[in-house]
């Protein structure tokens, strides 16, 4: 489901002739049927259930209390927990995928015409898919009791203020209205 949907946008995305910078003329198509239909978006939400599947996993990794059986029953979620390598390699991974979805495209922000199609393809197919993974990647690490420093870092309540602002901010959005 998640490659097909990913081949579904980049076929679209030849089809049309989109192009990642929101000021080409082209992308009427780009809001009426990439951003707007549900089925472009599976891809997401297949992320999103394989991301609940492994922290329904971890729940009940959780609620074993002898270590062995842990093991027994969780062996790749009990090696992930016991790994700080494998918690630092895995959010630094995540954090570097993030940010390269979000900043890989500024070029042909600022220039819509600059990029060929197949690399406007590729951004289309890869990068929503991408940013997702990234930010389970991220989370994965929280969820497994990795990280310590950050889950108290963003404990504070000014990130709780702030998450409620990002909220009603994101309702708001030209993109959302």
């Amino acid at each position: 489901m998640i490659i097909g949907d990913s081949i579904l946008i980049v076929y679209m995305c030849l089809h049309y002739q989109l192009r990642v910078g929101p000021f080409a003329e082209e992308n009427w198509y780009l809001f009426a049927y990439v951003f707007q239909k549900p089925f472009f978006k599976l891809h997401t939400f297949g992320a999103g259930i394989t991301a609940a599947f492994w922290y329904m996993k971890i729940l009940s990794f959780r609620r074993i209390s002898e270590d062995q059986e842990r093991k027994m029953r969780h062996p790749v979620i009990a090696f992930v927990h016991e790994s700080n390598l494998l918690h630092a390699v895995m959010f630094l991974l995540g954090f570097a995928i993030v940010l390269t979805t979000l900043l890989i495209s500024h070029q042909a922000v600022a220039a819509p015409y600059s990029w060929s199609m197949a690399e406007n393809a590729a951004y289309f197919g890869i990068a929503r898919l991408g940013y997702v993974v990234g930010l389970y990647l991220m989370l994965f690490v929280f969820f497994t009791g990795g990280f310590t420093f950050g889950k108290a870092f963003m404990s504070r309540a000014i990130f709780r203020v702030l998450g409620k602002l990002a909220f009603e901010s994101a309702l708001i959005t030209p993109m959302m209205v």
